[in-house]
């Protein structure tokens, strides 16, 4: 997508939409890649893991802590992407609307 702007003050927002795409499209990654058997133990597979895997380590325990119940494994994921979506979303209304 293009986005055309002439305000200066969007380009750091242009560059928070490019960091959650490159987010966003890793953990889409990640999560096809765990599902094959062969690339599970790939150095590549255990890089992403490292890169993707602290945002929704650190949504489960916040989810555990107010829930106070057993999170099942794919909600802290569910709910990484779809505010990751949101927010790509968001700023992109507010660059547009500015």
């Amino acid at each position: 997508m293009i986005i055309r702007t002439t305000n200066i003050l969007a380009g750091p927002l242009v560059l928070l939409i490019w960091v959650i795409d490159v987010y966003l499209f890793l953990a889409c990654i990640r999560l096809i890649l765990s599902r094959l058997p062969s690339t599970q133990n790939s150095r590549f597979c255990h890089g992403i893991k490292l890169f993707t895997d602290a945002i929704p380590e650190i949504t489960c325990n916040y989810l555990l802590k107010y829930r106070r119940k057993p999170v099942p494994a794919w909600m802290p994921w569910a709910v990484v992407i779809v505010a990751g979506v949101v927010a790509r979303h968001l700023l992109i209304w507010i660059i547009v609307s500015v």
